[in-house]
């Protein structure tokens, strides 16, 4: 019986702090940021914006999202390879970046086309 209390006893005070820290909702993964711009330039592996005369350069991931009217039928498009952002994006494009920072890198989430640019 003894020992039966004990190894509960033992269980509740290992698998306790556990699940309270899962609780907490804190993660190591850097909170997700957003920049809305022009695009100066867009090659298969990154995304440069003009935003309100500050240059921000974003890296394009394989899991990099893009959204935009008239592509895919308005609905989300996972970016197969090789990547189509080039063929998707021009030259003063207006889009929203959410992004991420690994360190000094700007790591596109997601780009959302907002607006073409004026032909």
């Amino acid at each position: 019986m003894q020992r039966l209390l004990l190894l509960t006893l033992l269980g509740i005070l290992t698998i306790g702090p556990a699940t309270a820290g899962a609780q907490t909702g804190s993660s190591d993964r850097p909170a997700l940021r957003i920049a809305t711009g022009t695009v100066t330039s867009v090659s298969a592996s990154s995304l440069a914006l003009d935003r309100h005369g500050t240059q921000m350069t974003f890296d394009i991931l394989r899991s990099t999202r893009f959204v935009g009217r008239g592509h895919a039928r308005d609905l989300l498009l996972r970016i197969p390879e090789p990547s189509p952002f080039p063929r998707l994006l021009k030259y003063g494009d207006e889009v929203r970046v959410t992004y991420r920072t690994a360190g000094r890198i700007l790591e596109a989430v997601e780009v959302r086309q907002l607006a073409r640019a004026s032909q």
